[in-house]
């Protein structure tokens, strides 16, 4: 009987380990697919040089729309694939939203350099943290 045991978890241990790799190639691919967008709003805040936070958030929020709509489709195309057949719970238009969003901010975070500073303060307390010890 331990046998067997044994040798279910290593079945269901490695099945695991197969899924999360499946998930990590399909993390990396969906980065890789909005490469282009990223591309497109660096140089429209780039080229745009706004004079301000709001005018580089609204640049972030609005350019790029037709890259973003054909990232917009692959990524629901990739997430309908992955998750063959699709779950009720997985919304692949709202992943896509999701993503897209995430790499709107991030242009904008890029130009002010609040992620930057907050990495900074991050690393900075953890640091901190580690000399109280």
């Amino acid at each position: 009987m331990k046998i067997l045991s044994a040798l279910a978890l290593i079945v269901l241990t490695g099945a695991a380990a197969q899924a999360q790799e499946v998930e990590m190639r399909f993390g990396k691919a969906m980065a890789e697919q909005m490469l282009p967008l990223r591309d497109c709003l660096k140089n429209e805040i780039d080229n745009a040089r706004p004079a301000s936070n709001e005018e580089a958030q609204l640049i972030a929020r609005t350019a790029c729309a037709e890259v973003a709509s054909t990232v917009r489709l692959i990524l629901i195309e990739a997430t309908k694939t992955l998750y063959n057949p699709l779950p009720l719970a997985i919304d692949p238009d709202k992943i896509a939203d999701g993503a897209l969003q995430m790499v709107r901010i991030k242009a904008y975070w890029d130009f002010t350099g609040e992620l930057k500073a907050l990495n900074e303060g991050i690393k900075k307390r953890a640091e901190e943290q580690l000399k109280k010890r």
